[in-house]
Order: structure tokens, then C-alpha cells, then sequence
């Protein structure tokens, strides 16, 4: 009898005590759930979705820092840094791919002093580009050279509006009106070119003409890479006219003195995965020559680390350069 009014007792007390917290439990919420970004891969690698839209976005730019030195006697040196991020946005619509792609260059310079610009702004739908650009004179047949200092040639940036035409088989087109900054009296630029690349192959050519210096330039490309081999080869001709002011498709030597025409042959071979080797020769009908020589190391993905040398025979004097970038 008094084990079970023991037994009665304790059970009592437990049943009371498990009531009595009961009443103190604090309720915690339910988790929302997380919306985690989605990858996109319609147009390539690093896109994701803004959430809750349909609109892909890609990140981008590089981190560089840079010494340089001047003349024969190399006695003393200058450096740079820049920071440049770059934002390209894609969405498809009933009338193709919108693209608009933001490129900006934040430098800093040894003396203390610090600039920025913006490279690149615009949008681009089914082939039709419209904002600021490096223009397609500078940019549609690719650099010259491979190596950093890759050439002289008419190198300009601008507002553009321009149409690309593209049979999607190797063949592409593209007509612009170019923003001349000398004038806003409706004396624009025009630039056109055509251009063929398959494989390893490419050729092409473009001209562009001067609407205030009433001067106007052309260049041609042909690229291939010697067959069995890391060999790429890129020749290229350069013209500009001797007719009307100097304008933004003159060609100048490495002193200088205007140019009519100039030819450039450009060489670079891979010589392990994690060194190339480039060099680029360039001839003025000034009867001058420049050269320039580099190795790029890139000891880990996305780091390159590149000196560079570079000579002219008008002036006789030589330049060098040491490069670290990090492209992300």
C-alpha cells in the first residue's frame, strides 16, 4: 500500500511539472524559405537570374598594377593601378537578345594622382547597338599585336550607333555612325567592315572616314595558326590618307611624323599551359621600325604576370614594362 501512494505521489508531481512547462514554451517561427540564386546558363559562364526575374546578369573586370620605364638610360621607372569591373545584363525578348553591357576604368597613378572613365555603355538588340564603345575600327577586327604594346594604328572611342550582320557560318558585317568629339555639327564618323572566321582562321577589313579632318584610314587582318603547331601568326595592314587634317584615323610613328601606311606582323605560341610567348614587329613608311617582346607567366587561373620590352629605330629607345592582372 505505501508503494503505491509512492508511485501515485511521484506520478502526480511529473504530470503537474510537464504541464506547467508546457505553458512556458516559446514558440519559434517557421523559416521562410530562401531563394537561392539560380545559374544561367544561356549565355555562357558566371551568369545568374536576378531573383524574381528572368533577366541574367554577369560580373566581371580585372585588377591591375603596373611599372614602367622610359628612354635608354631606364633611370627611372613609373606605376600605375586600376580597377575596372565590368556588368553585362541579357534578357530574351520577342525580338531577340537584349544586351546591355557597362565597362568603367578607375586608375591610380604613382605622383598621386587618380582618373576614371567610362569605356563601354550600351545596349545592343538583334544586332543593332546603340551608346559608347571603343568603335568598331579598334575593335571589330580585334587588337593588332599580341602583345601588350600591340601597334600603332587609329585607336578611338565614342558614341555609336551601329547594325552587325551575322549569317551565323562565319561571316559578319557592321556599318556605324560614329560621335566625332571635334564637332557636334552632324559631321560624324562612318565606319564599315566585313569580316570571315572559322577555326583558327579569320580575315577581314574596315575603313572608317573622318567627318571633320575629312581624312579616312583602313585596316586588314589575316589570322591563322600554323597547322601541328602552338604558332599563331596575325599580319596586318594599315592605310590612312595624306589628304585633309590629321584626324581620328591617322597613323603616326613612333615619333610622330604622320604615316600613310604601315604593315604589322604579330607571333605568339603557348609554350606550356602556364607560359606564352608573344612578339609583334610593325614597319612605317616613315621608314621606321617598332618591336616589342613578352613573356606572360600565369602562375594560377585568372593571374597574369607579364614583362615586356619594347624598341624603336626612330627614336632608338627603349621601353619596359611589368604587368600583374587578375581577371575575374
Amino acid at each position: 500500500m505505501k508503494i503505491r501512494f509512492v508511485l501515485l505521489t511521484a506520478i502526480t508531481g511529473l504530470c503537474g511539472a510537464s504541464i506547467a512547462s508546457a505553458s512556458d514554451v516559446v514558440l519559434i517561427p517557421e523559416a521562410e524559405p530562401v531563394a537561392y540564386v539560380r545559374i544561367c546558363d544561356l549565355y555562357g559562364q558566371g551568369f545568374f537570374y536576378l531573383p524574381g526575374t528572368e533577366t541574367c546578369l554577369k560580373i566581371g573586370g580585372y585588377y591591375r598594377y603596373e611599372v614602367s620605364a622610359t628612354g635608354n638610360d631606364l633611370d627611372g621607372y613609373f606605376n600605375y593601378a586600376r580597377f575596372a569591373p565590368t556588368f553585362s545584363v541579357k534578357s530574351e525578348t520577342e525580338l531577340g537578345t537584349l544586351t546591355g553591357y557597362v565597362e568603367a576604368e578607375m586608375d591610380w597613378y604613382a605622383d598621386g594622382g587618380t582618373s576614371s572613365r567610362l569605356l563601354y555603355s550600351y545596349v545592343e538588340l538583334n544586332g543593332f547597338l546603340v551608346g559608347l564603345t571603343k568603335t568598331p575600327y579598334a575593335r571589330f577586327l580585334d587588337s593588332a599585336g599580341p602583345t601588350l604594346f600591340e601597334g600603332r594604328y587609329a585607336y578611338n572611342q565614342g558614341g555609336e550607333i551601329s547594325y552587325t550582320y551575322d549569317n551565323n557560318n562565319g561571316f559578319t558585317a557592321i556599318v556605324a555612325a560614329i560621335d566625332n568629339e571635334a564637332s557636334s555639327d552632324w559631321e560624324t564618323n562612318a565606319e564599315a567592315g566585313a569580316r570571315y572566321k572559322r577555326d583558327d582562321f579569320t580575315l577581314g577589313a574596315i575603313a572608317g572616314y573622318d567627318g571633320v579632318a575629312k581624312s579616312w584610314g583602313a585596316r586588314a587582318t589575316v589570322r591563322f595558326k600554323v597547322p601541328n603547331t602552338q604558332l599563331n601568326v596575325g599580319l596586318h595592314g594599315f592605310y590612312s590618307s595624306p589628304d585633309g587634317e590629321t584626324g581620328d584615323y591617322t597613323i603616326l610613328d613612333p615619333v610622330y611624323e604622320r604615316t600613310e601606311w604601315s604593315g604589322l606582323i604579330g607571333v605568339s605560341a603557348e609554350l606550356t599551359p602556364k607560359v606564352a610567348l608573344s612578339g609583334t614587329a610593325q614597319y612605317f613608311d616613315t621608314d621606321a621600325w617598332e618591336f616589342s617582346g613578352d613573356l606572360e607567366l600565369t602562375p594560377v587561373q585568372g593571374l597574369a604576370v607579364t614583362p615586356e620590352v619594347i624598341y624603336n629605330t626612330a627614336s632608338e629607345d627603349w621601353s619596359g614594362v611589368l604587368r600583374f592582372e587578375h581577371k575575374f
